[in-house]
């Protein structure tokens, strides 16, 4: 009796497993795994941070997020590992939250929500990517070097989170004025958190191109004062127009929208009776 109760149980966890993984979440279960991945994910970057070697010294003022990932003497030699199983898990228990928002915006466009959503897990292929390649120097595989590889899987994971999200935003518009199937509990809920990712894409956006004409200007005085600056780079360290500092404050920011853009979602989708849905997706 109990065995045969054991397996029952067994059979209805992978069950929920299996439907979880297809982000079709119920009741109270995806606050559960927003906390749970939260909690796993920051946790795993904390302690990387903690365990980062002190001689090295790392700042977000001018340490790359990355750094906390990289095995070189400089880095993190020890506890590198610690930072790839952090993007890792990041990346894969996204997708999850990305098919959970493509089951509620086919509502509004079977092909935009598709569209939308391959953006999305584009993204998250880049976290994992940017996770397994560590940016340390070296060859890799022919031509190409551990740091570059790890620099283009950067620039995906910021091309195709930000198309992705400029592309979901277009298909809210787009149901704000024609059927409305999203705005069951309004639209300004969806304000706030494309608000926070604006203005921060924007201020960093503002920051960093400014940057390249501030840099202009001091090569200029210093080439009339007979100094040598260093690279753009560094010479922009411990300033607002640090490069680190705002990886890492878009990367906070990036995780922040993603999991207030889904717990915004309403469950229920208004759909029109006779078209063979019920109404909740």
């Amino acid at each position: 009796m109990l065995k045969c109760t054991l397996t029952r149980d067994f059979k209805n966890e992978m069950k929920a497993l299996k439907r979880i993984l297809k982000g079709d979440f119920r009741g109270d279960e995806l606050r559960r795994y927003i906390a749970c991945k939260t909690a796993a994910f920051w946790g795993l970057i904390l302690l990387c941070w903690t365990l980062f070697p002190p001689q090295n010294q790392f700042s977000v003022m001018t340490h790359s997020f990355s750094y906390l990932g990289s095995w070189e003497p400089i880095h993190n030699p020890a506890w590198w590992w610690v930072f790839t199983v952090a993007m890792v898990l990041w990346g894969v228990a996204l997708v999850p939250l990305v098919f959970y928002i493509h089951r509620r915006f086919v509502h509004v466009s079977r092909w935009g929500a598709a569209f939308a959503a391959f953006l999305l897990l584009a993204g998250c292929l880049g976290l994992v990517l940017v996770g397994v390649i560590p940016s340390v120097h070296g060859q890799l595989v022919g031509n190409q070097s551990w740091a570059g590889i790890h620099r283009d899987a950067g620039l995906l994971v910021a091309i195709a989170f930000c198309a992705g999200i400029f592309a979901h935003e277009l298909l809210l518009f787009r149901d704000g004025f024609t059927r409305k199937r999203l705005g069951t509990k309004g639209y300004w809920r969806f304000f706030w958190p494309y608000l926070v990712w604006w203005a921060m894409a924007l201020t960093a956006l503002w920051f960093l191109v400014r940057w390249i004409f501030v840099y202009e200007d001091m090569k200029r005085a210093a080439a009339a004062a007979g100094r040598q600056l260093q690279g753009s780079w560094t010479e922009a360290l411990h300033t607002w127009y640090s490069t680190p500092m705002w990886e890492t404050v878009m990367i906070c920011t990036l995780y922040v929208f993603l999991l207030w853009f889904v717990l915004v979602i309403p469950n229920e989708v208004r759909v029109p009776a006779g078209n063979g849905s019920s109404g909740t997706s």
